[in-house]
C-alpha cells in the first residue's frame, strides 16, 4: 500500500508539471499576437537599409522636409549632432534589433515578426528556469514566476527593440547566477555585446554587474572587518577579480557598436535629459492638460513613459501584479539580507525604484525579481522546517505548496482560455488579440493601400503614433514630418507637429511650406482638433475613413481626380458600408464597430456617430465608454437644440443623462462619466434657475447633484481640471443662491 507521503509527493508533482506547463502556456500565449507596435514602421525601414546597403541608419534621411540646425542646443535629443555637412545625426542605439527585424520579415513576413516575437518571450522563461535551478528551488516555483511574469510584462510583449534586450538581460542574469566561473564571465560579456548593439537596456546589465561587484566587496569587507582574516580566501579573491573584469567589461564592450563610444554614454545623456525636462512619472491627463498650458516637454505625451499606477489607466492587471511584487519585494530583501545574498538584494531595490519611474519599466522588473521573491519565500520555508522539524510545520507548508500550485495551475488555464478567445484582451479595451499577421486597428495597412492605389510619391502631413507605419507601409510616402523615434528628429520639429495635431497651432501655413497636400491621421483624442479642423475647411476633403484612421487631401489640381472619385462627407456617407467594413478589419468585431464610431465621433459628425455607438451597444452593451459617447451625442444634440429655442431638447438631455448613468453602472469609478453627468446637471441648474427663479427646487437639486458628480470625478482622477474648475463653479452658484422657501 502505498505510503501517505508517497502519494503527498505524487500529488506535488503532478499539480507541479501542470502548473508549470500551463502558466508558460499561459505567456507564451500572450506573446502570439499580431504585430501592433506603432515604432515597427521606422524599425523595419532602418532595417532594411542595413540589409541593403551595410550601411547603419543614423540621420533624418526619412523625415520631410530635413530638419535645419537651430540655435537652442536644448533641440537636440540626448546624443544627436550636427555634422560637417548640416545633417541631423543620432546615434542609432538599436541598429542591431532592426537588422534581426528587417531579415526575419524578408524571409517570413508577418508570420516571421510574430515567430520571433514568442520565441524571444520564450527565452525570458527558459532563462528564469535556468535562474530557479541555479538558485536550488524546486520546479514548482516556475509556475507561480511565470505567471506573474506574464501578468505584469505582457504589456510590453509586442516586438520591438527591447525585447531583445529583455532576452539578453534574462540570460546574462542566468550565467551569472550561483558559482561564477571565466567561462561564465565571458558569456555575459558576449551576451553584453549583443545587448549594446540591440537596445539601451544594455546599461541594466552594467547593473547586474555592479551588483555582483559590490556584493563580493562586502564579503570580501566583512572577512578583513568583522572575521579578522588577514588575507582572503582563495575563492572569494577570484571572485572578486571576476566580478571587477565583469563590471569594466560589461561597459566596455558597449562602445564595440558604429557609434563607438556615444553608445556607452547615451543611455546616461537620456535619463539626464528626462529628468531635467521632467519627462517621465506623469500621467495621460495630467500630460494633455500641461501641454495645452505649454508647460510639457513634447516627450512627456509618450504613453510608456507615464507613471505605472497612474489612475484612469483601462487595463489594471500589471499595476495590481506591480502593488503585488512591491509589497513582497521589500520582505523578500529583508529574508536575502538576512541569507547575506547583497547581489539579490541590490538588484531588489534597484529594479523595484525603476519600475516606478515610467510604464514602459514594469515589465523587466518582473522578468528580473520575480525569480528572486521566489527565493526568498523558500528560504522562509526552509528556515521555518530547520526551526520546527515536527509534522504540523511540514504538513502546512506541503499544504500551502499543494494549494498554491492548483491555484497557479487553475488561474493559468482561466487565463489562457480568455487569451485564446480574446476575452483577456477585450475586457480591459486592449486592440491586442490572440493570432499571427498584423492588426489593422494599431497598424494603418488600410490607408497605406489606399494612398498607393491612389497617390503618386509624395511627402504626407502624419501624426505622430502613425508616422512610422505610413513611412513603412505606403510606398506613395516619399517622407513624413517626423517618425515616432524620438531620437530622429529635434525636439522643435515633434513640438510643431503635435501642436499642429492637437489643435495648438494651424496646419495650413506649415503643411503648404513642407509641400503636404495629404494628412493621414489616427483620430484619437490628440488628434481630434486636427480633424474636426480639416472636416469644417472648404480647402480640405475627406478622402478614405477606415476604423480609427481618415485621409484628407487639400483641394489642389493634383488631387482634383483623387477627390472626385474618393470625397466622403456626413450627408452622402453610407454608415452601412462602412460599418461592415469596421466590422471586418478586426477578429472581434464589435472592437471594429468601436473605432469605427470612434472616427465618426471624432470628425464631429455626431448624427452619424449615434447610430454606430447604438449598433455597438447592440453587439455588446457592458463597455462603459460606448454608452458615455452616446451620451455625449445625445446631450450635444439636446443643449443645441435648447440654446436655439426648441424644448424639445429637453428629452434628449434626459436620454444623455441615463446614457451616463449606464456608464457608471458599468464602471462606478469611471472618472468621465461622473464629470460629464455632472456638467448635464450643472447644465440643467443654471437653465432652470434661469428660468424658473433662484428658488427652483428641482434646479438647486441639479446645483447640489452636480456638486456631487464632480467632487466624484476628482476623487477618481484629482488631476482633471475640467471637473474641478466645474465643481467650483457650481459650489460658487450654490453660495449665491438662497435655499428654497416654503411652497
Amino acid at each position: 500500500m502505498e505510503a501517505p507521503a508517497a502519494r503527498g509527493r505524487g500529488r506535488r508533482r503532478v499539480l507541479g508539471v501542470l502548473a508549470v506547463g500551463l502558466a508558460g502556456l499561459f505567456v507564451l500565449a500572450l506573446a502570439y499576437r499580431p504585430m501592433s507596435s506603432v515604432d515597427l514602421g521606422y524599425h523595419l525601414l532602418y532595417g532594411q537599409v542595413t540589409l541593403e546597403t551595410g550601411e547603419v541608419v543614423d540621420d533624418a534621411r526619412f523625415i520631410t522636409p530635413p530638419p535645419t540646425p537651430a540655435a537652442d542646443p536644448a533641440d537636440l535629443p540626448p546624443g544627436a549632432w550636427w555634422d560637417d555637412q548640416g545633417r541631423f545625426r543620432f546615434p542609432n542605439a538599436n541598429w542591431l534589433s532592426q537588422l534581426a527585424l528587417a531579415a526575419t520579415y524578408r524571409a517570413g513576413g508577418w508570420g516571421g515578426l510574430v515567430a520571433l516575437q514568442v520565441l524571444l518571450v520564450a527565452v525570458v522563461l527558459a532563462a528564469q528556469a535556468g535562474i530557479v535551478r541555479r538558485l536550488g528551488l524546486a520546479w514548482g516555483w516556475l509556475g507561480p514566476i511565470w505567471l506573474a511574469t506574464g501578468l505584469l510584462a505582457y504589456e510590453r510583449f509586442p516586438l520591438r527593440p527591447e525585447s531583445f534586450g529583455y532576452a539578453c538581460l534574462m540570460v546574462q542574469l542566468w550565467l551569472l547566477t550561483g558559482p561564477l566561473s571565466w567561462r561564465r564571465v565571458a558569456g555575459a560579456l558576449s551576451v553584453q555585446l549583443l545587448a549594446a548593439n540591440f537596445h539601451s537596456y544594455w546599461l541594466l546589465g552594467v547593473g547586474l554587474g555592479l551588483a555582483l561587484l559590490g556584493d563580493a566587496a562586502l564579503r570580501a569587507l566583512w572577512s578583513r572587518a568583522v572575521v579578522g582574516a588577514r588575507q582572503l580566501e582563495p575563492a572569494l579573491r577570484r571572485r572578486l577579480v571576476q566580478t571587477g573584469v565583469l563590471a569594466v567589461g560589461l561597459v566596455a564592450v558597449a562602445a564595440l557598436h558604429p557609434a563607438g563610444v556615444r553608445n556607452v554614454v547615451l543611455p546616461v545623456q537620456t535619463l539626464s535629459f528626462m529628468r531635467a525636462n521632467a519627462i517621465a512619472g506623469t500621467s495621460g491627463i495630467e500630460a494633455a492638460q500641461q501641454w495645452q498650458q505649454d508647460r510639457m516637454h513634447p516627450w512627456a505625451l509618450i504613453g510608456e513613459f507615464y507613471r505605472p499606477l497612474a489612475r484612469g489607466i483601462t487595463d489594471p492587471r500589471p499595476g495590481r501584479t506591480l502593488v503585488a511584487l512591491l509589497a513582497l519585494g521589500p520582505l523578500g530583501a529583508v529574508v536575502l539580507a538576512w541569507r547575506r545574498q547583497w547581489w539579490a538584494v541590490a538588484l531588489l531595490g534597484a529594479f523595484l525604484a525603476i519600475s516606478l519611474s515610467m510604464r514602459r519599466n514594469m515589465a523587466v522588473t518582473g522578468m528580473v525579481l520575480w525569480p528572486m521573491v521566489a527565493w526568498a519565500a523558500a528560504e522562509v520555508a526552509r528556515a521555518l522546517r530547520r526551526r520546527d522539524a515536527g509534522p504540523t510545520t511540514g504538513q502546512v507548508l506541503r499544504q500551502m505548496a499543494l494549494a498554491g500550485l492548483a491555484a497557479t495551475a487553475l488561474l493559468a488555464a482561466w487565463w489562457t482560455i480568455g487569451v485564446v478567445s480574446n476575452r483577456f484582451y477585450v475586457s480591459t479595451d486592449r486592440s491586442w488579440r490572440f493570432g499571427s499577421g498584423v492588426s489593422q486597428l494599431d497598424l494603418p495597412v488600410g490607408p497605406a493601400a489606399f494612398l498607393d492605389a491612389n497617390l503618386e510619391p509624395q511627402p504626407l502631413f502624419v501624426d505622430q503614433a502613425t508616422s512610422s507605419s505610413i513611412a513603412f507601409f505606403a510606398r506613395s510616402a516619399r517622407g513624413v514630418p517626423l517618425l515616432t523615434n524620438t531620437w530622429a528628429t529635434p525636439v522643435s520639429r515633434m513640438r510643431e507637429v503635435i501642436a499642429i495635431t492637437s489643435g495648438k497651432a494651424p496646419l495650413d501655413p506649415t503643411a503648404r511650406q513642407w509641400g503636404m497636400d495629404v494628412v493621414v491621421l489616427k483620430v484619437a483624442a490628440p488628434t481630434r482638433p486636427l480633424a474636426q479642423t480639416l472636416v469644417a475647411s472648404p480647402d480640405w476633403a475627406l478622402v478614405y475613413a477606415e476604423t480609427w484612421y481618415a485621409v484628407f487631401a487639400r483641394r489642389t489640381d493634383a488631387n482634383a481626380a483623387l477627390i472626385a472619385g474618393h470625397e466622403l462627407t456626413s450627408e452622402r456617407f453610407d454608415l452601412d458600408v462602412f460599418l461592415a467594413d469596421c466590422r471586418s478589419r478586426d477578429p472581434v468585431e464589435v472592437a471594429g464597430l468601436r473605432a469605427g464610431a470612434s472616427l465618426l465621433h471624432g470628425l464631429g459628425w455626431l448624427e452619424l456617430a449615434e447610430p454606430a455607438w447604438r449598433t455597438c451597444l447592440a453587439h455588446r452593451d457592458d463597455w462603459p465608454g460606448p454608452w458615455l459617447n452616446l451620451g455625449l451625442c445625445r446631450v450635444t444634440d439636446g443643449e443645441g437644440r435648447l440654446a436655439a429655442g426648441d424644448p424639445t431638447g429637453e428629452q434628449a438631455v434626459r436620454q444623455a443623462e441615463e446614457h451616463f448613468l449606464h456608464a457608471l453602472q458599468r464602471q462606478e469609478d469611471y472618472a468621465q462619466a461622473w464629470l460629464n453627468l455632472g456638467n448635464l446637471r450643472l447644465n440643467r441648474a443654471v437653465r432652470g434657475l434661469t428660468a424658473r427663479g433662484p428658488r427652483d427646487p428641482a434646479a438647486l437639486a441639479d446645483l447640489a447633484s452636480a456638486e456631487q458628480c464632480l467632487s466624484r470625478a476628482l476623487e477618481i482622477l484629482p488631476e482633471l481640471d475640467q471637473a474641478r474648475q466645474l465643481r467650483d463653479l457650481a459650489r460658487r452658484q450654490m453660495q449665491v443662491t438662497p435655499p428654497p422657501g416654503p411652497r
